[in-house]
C-alpha cells in the first residue's frame, strides 16, 4: 500500500518452498519494483533479521537498511 504519495510499503512477499533459490523471487520483485518506481519515489519493506536469504535478496535488488528493530516473539 502507499504510505503517502512518495512512499509505497510492501507488507509480505513469499515464494513457495519448492521454488526457492531459482531466481523467481528476484524476477518477481524486479518486475514489481519496476512498476512501483513509476508511481512513487521510495519503496519500503520490513524483513526478519533471522532470514538471511530474504535480506540478501532485497540488498541485491538495491534495498538498504533504514533501521533495525529488535523484537520478541511471544506465545501464550
Amino acid at each position: 500500500h502507499y504510505l503517502d504519495k512518495e512512499v509505497a510499503m510492501i507488507h509480505a512477499v513469499g515464494i513457495h518452498k519448492a521454488y526457492r533459490r531459482r531466481g523467481y523471487g528476484y524476477q518477481m520483485m524486479e518486475s514489481f519494483l519496476n512498476t512501483l518506481t513509476k508511481k512513487t519515489e521510495a519503496i519500503r519493506l520490513e524483513v526478519d533479521s533471522d532470514n538471511p536469504p530474504a535480506l540478501a535478496l532485497y540488498q541485491k535488488l538495491g534495498f538498504y537498511t533504514l533501521n533495525r528493530v529488535d523484537y520478541h516473539a511471544m506465545i501464550f
